[in-house]
């Protein structure tokens, strides 16, 4: 578990050490802009680690439900938290799961049900009784409240937006104090967890070409992506990355990553 409030599909927590690489001097920059936030790891990770630069964070994410929880649930975390664990840990099986998420589905809920329908809806799998611990493994959830309290400090000091990406990468496209982080889903790539997200990569290439701000951008590797960015920008890594797979017998299935930067 990550230090968020819940797993997330392609959290860069493991791979900050890779951006590191690439990028270490964080001197000159006041604006770490995130435009597809998800849980907003790397402005998370500088905040954390960074506190003394005082930077201004700028996350945005086309997510509606993901951003109203970001800015909301830490507001009452320890309430929220109990309620969702208890009704959790009451779930025998995968059909009083969906039984549960259809009723507050079928419902009209208020905004309190909403952000404790949306933790155990991104949860179950993950805390159940029978999942964790194991014989294996020491509780992981243990320690939940004081584990993401750094993450409530961060949401309590910045909020979360909900506007198309090109809306706010264009408010600083010619600062050069800002760093935009470029997380966007990957071409080529099973992208419905992402709403289905459409890129438009014609224009974010043109701006990584003309912008003054700095900026990174991390993809996953294909010959699309290796013709047109090694071309453009100042500085790239590519890495290999393994994606633990749940389903197939706890293989673990390789990709290649890349990095671009405008950074020397």
């Amino acid at each position: 578990m990550s230090e968020f409030y819940f797993s997330w599909l392609g959290n860069k927590r493991k791979e900050i050490d890779k951006i590191l690489n690439v990028c270490k001097d964080f001197e000159n920059i006041k604006t770490i802009v995130e435009p597809f936030g998800g849980t907003c790891f790397f402005s998370y990770f500088l905040y954390k680690n960074y506190e003394n630069n005082n930077f201004n964070f700028i996350i945005n994410d086309i997510d509606e439900q993901l951003t109203f929880f970001c800015n909301n649930f830490y507001k009452n975390k320890e309430e929220y938290i109990k309620k969702s664990l208890d009704l959790i840990n009451d779930i025998d099986d995968k059909e009083k799961y969906n039984n549960l998420i259809n009723e507050y589905k079928n419902k009209k809920i208020t905004d309190e049900d909403f952000i404790e329908y949306y933790y155990v809806y991104n949860t179950y799998y993950a805390i159940r009784k029978g999942f964790f611990p194991t014989t294996r493994n020491k509780p992981k959830y243990k320690y939940i409240l004081d584990k993401t309290k750094k993450y409530d400090d961060f949401f309590k000091n910045n909020t979360y937006l909900n506007f198309n990406f090109i809306d706010i990468i264009e408010k600083y496209k010619d600062d050069e104090t800002a760093l935009i982080y470029f997380d966007p889903p990957y071409v080529q790539t099973d992208t419905s967890s992402y709403f289905n997200q459409i890129i438009d990569w014609e224009y974010l290439i043109n701006f990584l070409e003309t912008c003054k701000c700095k900026y990174i951008l991390h993809v996953n590797c294909n010959i699309w992506m290796k013709f047109i960015f090694t071309r453009i920008c100042k500085k790239f890594i590519n890495y290999d990355y393994n994606y633990q797979n749940l389903y197939i017998k706890r293989r673990d299935t390789k990709t290649i990553h890349s990095i671009y930067t405008n950074i020397l």
